[in-house]
């Protein structure tokens, strides 16, 4: 006569605790993939689109082209003031402009639809020495379409969107970098 294994709460209780950083790992795998992967979709339909010249305002109140007429590869973060990953992004892309590898003059942080005040009350907060934009009539975001912030774009010399990923990332900050080589 076969052994039949009787399962038992015992033997249940057993298995997750041999196996709980697997099961663990592979939960927060799905999720993140789960995350990303629609993100990816989406920021995929934009890659190739040309970016008309907009005019925006930084918080100064002065007119600024985007992207600006210059032949160089340029990259821009959508975010907003509420937005946490935004600031760890931001402050991530603030840390490589201090260490030289990020020209600041050639990445864009482009605010969506706050006002000006609040704008300028982060920023005293966070000293960025990069160009911050404003969006205030969502003239970039219809274009680029961002869905989620932080949303980030490599945009070439032809003024196409060559690359597009939402949220934070392990690799966002080094592909800016060697985009704007």
């Amino acid at each position: 006569m076969k052994n039949k294994k009787i399962v038992t709460k015992a033997s249940i209780l057993h298995f997750f605790k041999k196996y709980a950083e697997w099961i663990i790992f592979v939960v927060l795998l799905i999720l993140i993939v789960q995350q990303r992967w629609s993100s990816f979709s989406t920021n995929n339909s934009v890659e190739g689109t040309v970016v008309p010249v907009l005019n925006l305002k930084n918080p100064s109140a002065t007119t600024e082209l985007f992207p600006p007429i210059k032949a160089n590869p340029i990259a821009a973060i959508f975010w907003n003031t509420w937005c946490t990953p935004c600031k760890l992004e931001m402050d991530r892309l603030q840390r490589s402009v201090n260490n030289g590898t990020i020209d600041p003059q050639r990445l864009f942080a482009i605010n969506i639809g706050e006002n000006v005040a609040a704008v300028q009350e982060h920023l005293a907060h966070n000293h960025y020495t990069f160009r911050v934009l404003l969006d205030i009539n969502g003239e970039a975001a219809s274009v680029l379409a961002p869905k989620v912030t932080p949303t980030l774009y490599l945009i070439g010399t032809d003024r196409k969107v060559s690359w597009a990923s939402s949220g934070v990332g392990l690799t966002e900050v080094w592909r800016i970098e060697q985009h704007l080589r």
